[in-house]
């Protein structure tokens, strides 16, 4: 019996270290968060040196690079209709740098719009505001998004660093 419990135990454990959010990855035109298990670790080794290793103690910010030819491209559209996106290979990451946040302020969306396509969540989004001590009017907005959720933002300052989180679609 006690073998079962600890067997149990052993299984709950690495079920939740690769449910585990790791890498929160700049995807065009959203923030992607990626868990332990849909990381490529094949290609871990061919991250950039300060993202080769998953964290156990919060989650990486990166961005993700151009194709370097049209062959990867296309290996990568390819990679991408099987289910692996770009966002879930390690060779594919690039810092969360000022080029990073450059252009995700190109991307982010004034928070004040959301609330006016989004009047019924109106008091969540508040809420969210109100915790990042900023005014609505100084805040920006990207959908943020994983495999199995699509109806959250991050709340961005205006040099493009994440604030906070809402549960409200961002997407229109």
């Amino acid at each position: 019996m006690a073998l079962i419990q600890i067997a149990a135990l052993g299984y709950g454990l690495w079920s939740v270290a690769s449910a585990r959010p790791v890498v929160l990855v700049f995807e065009v035109d959203r923030l992607f968060v990626l868990t332990a298990n849909e990381v490529q670790m094949e290609l871990l080794g061919q991250a950039p040196e300060a993202l080769n290793q998953l964290s156990w103690a919060g989650v990486a910010r990166v961005g993700l690079r151009e194709a370097t030819s049209p062959q990867e491209y296309l290996s990568s559209v390819e990679l991408s209709i099987q289910g692996i996106t770009q966002a879930m290979r390690p060779n594919w990451w690039r810092l969360y740098d000022g080029e990073v946040k450059s252009a995700i302020l190109k991307k982010a969306k004034p928070l004040i719009t959301l609330k006016e396509k989004r009047p019924l969540q109106a008091d969540e989004l508040q809420r969210a505001v109100r915790k990042t001590g900023r005014s609505a009017e100084s805040l920006y907005f990207l959908p943020l998004t994983s495999s199995k959720e699509m109806g959250w933002i991050a709340l961005l300052d205006a040099s493009g660093e994440i604030v906070g989180y809402a549960p409200v679609d961002g997407f229109d």
